[in-house]
């Protein structure tokens, strides 16, 4: 049975129980529109210095951003009863005004689903919780700080709970695609305690491999969270057991202090040599955009994410990150938002030190609240000559400007329906 059908057979079951148990007279359903837009020049045509930091070419190679690229999500949200959301969107890209208003290469239209339920019913008596989100799952939290982060994948992901414990599943579908990762599925069963300011996971995962599948590859994964006032903490273990490669052993912990204008992250991570290996995969190609895309999106993340590690095979490694945002403010109308994202990677194994400092300098002029233009400074760029969605980073730093526009619950409606339960 292919991952999509056990996620429609789940997601069916799910719904069928929350509307069994809340047999009502009526639904009240809120709707309402968002809309996110964005667009980016960086000028890459008037800077005569194209070395670059981390680029196996050593100079840096062209990307839409170097065109002016514009990127849209328009979605429609419907939330039932205050526990069911269901969002439909389309991820709308014009990748370079360039190339002309009609270049069908350079224009991309892709749906966006994306399904959560906050429900609970109770049987003998007793009240269970349940908790579930599927679909396109866009750089969402399922606790894993080591692999399952800073990345877009398809998905379900579903708890039960009692109390202060929760039994959840998590199923993942093709990380080989787009994503640079030697994994088809993944498959995650998970105890967890949770209380307000503290959570403490333990799961276990069945990873199984594109390539090759018959491979056991199981994974045990301790993760932990908590938070006091401005300042939260995470700390993860993982330890791996493959039959072919041997036991793998990775973990993070990062600590985060955040106010109204000012957020820092400092993260540290560790690998041994065999955690990392067969599970890097260089067949995605962004160039062509016929099978894979990395999306306009996804270059204002962060530029940690596990395949960055997979690239560095039979390696132990020792990796510092530090992610700085700070919003200085001029006026109501006018700011400066500076961000650093600076990774040290350091190769225990073969006793090299690889370095990733981008940074961004940003000057906001906001129309209104939700509408600014932006000029400034950067020397990240989007980079598709690599099998996973990253960055390179040039000597210099070039200029950029765009428009941001980010609408959320337009037109905003409550309705109720009538219904009838059929004993």
């Amino acid at each position: 049975m292919s991952v999509i059908k056990k996620e429609i057979i789940l997601l069916l079951f799910l719904i069928k129980i929350a509307l069994i148990s809340n047999c009502q007279d009526s639904i009240t359903i809120k709707t309402s529109f968002d809309l996110k837009l964005d667009s980016k020049h960086i000028l890459a045509s008037i800077s005569p210095n194209k070395d670059c930091i981390n680029c196996e070419a050593g100079t840096l190679s062209d990307n839409p951003f170097n065109h002016l690229a514009v990127y849209g999500i328009p979605t429609l949200n419907a939330l039932i009863n205050d526990k069911y959301e269901f969002k439909l969107g389309l991820l709308l890209e014009e990748r370079g005004y360039s190339f002309g208003n009609f270049t069908r290469n350079n224009l991309i239209v892709l749906p966006y689903i994306y399904l959560s339920i906050d429900d609970s019913l109770k049987i003998f008596g007793k009240q269970l919780n349940f908790q579930l989100v599927g679909g396109d799952m866009w750089d969402e939290d399922v606790s894993d700080k080591i692999r399952l982060y800073n990345i877009d994948y398809q998905g379900v992901n579903a708890k039960i709970g009692y109390g202060n414990i929760w039994l959840g599943f998590l199923v993942v579908a093709d990380l080989i695609n787009s994503i640079g990762l030697n994994l088809g599925e993944i498959h995650r069963f998970s105890i967890e305690y949770k209380k307000e300011n503290y959570r403490y996971q333990l799961s276990l995962n069945n990873n199984i491999q594109a390539v090759s599948p018959s491979i056991d590859d199981i994974s045990f994964s301790n993760f932990f969270t908590t938070r006091i006032n401005n300042i939260q903490l995470l700390s993860q273990f993982d330890y791996k057991i493959n039959s072919a490669i041997g036991n793998g052993i990775a973990a993070m912990t990062t600590l985060n202090y955040s106010r109204s204008n000012l957020s820092i992250a400092n993260t540290f991570r560790y690998f041994n040599s065999k955690y990392n290996v067969g599970s890097k995969n260089t067949n995605v190609n962004y160039i062509s955009r016929q099978e894979q895309l990395y999306p306009l999106k996804n270059y204002n993340r962060n530029i940690s994410q596990w395949a960055l590690f997979t690239n560095y095979q039979n390696s132990s490694l020792l990796n510092y990150e530090i992610v700085l945002d700070y919003v200085m403010d001029f006026s109501d109308r006018v700011n400066l938002n500076t961000k650093i994202d600076g990774n040290l990677i350091y190769d225990l194994t073969n006793d090299d030190i690889i370095l990733f400092p981008a940074y961004d300098l940003t000057v906001n002029l906001h129309f209104f609240s939700k509408f600014k233009f932006q000029i400034g400074f950067t020397n990240k760029h989007m980079e598709l000559f690599n099998y996973f969605q990253s960055s390179s980073l040039s000597m210099v730093p070039f200029v950029k400007y765009g428009f941001t526009l980010d609408l959320e619950s337009i037109n905003e409606q409550d309705r109720k329906m009538e219904t009838t339960t059929n004993n």
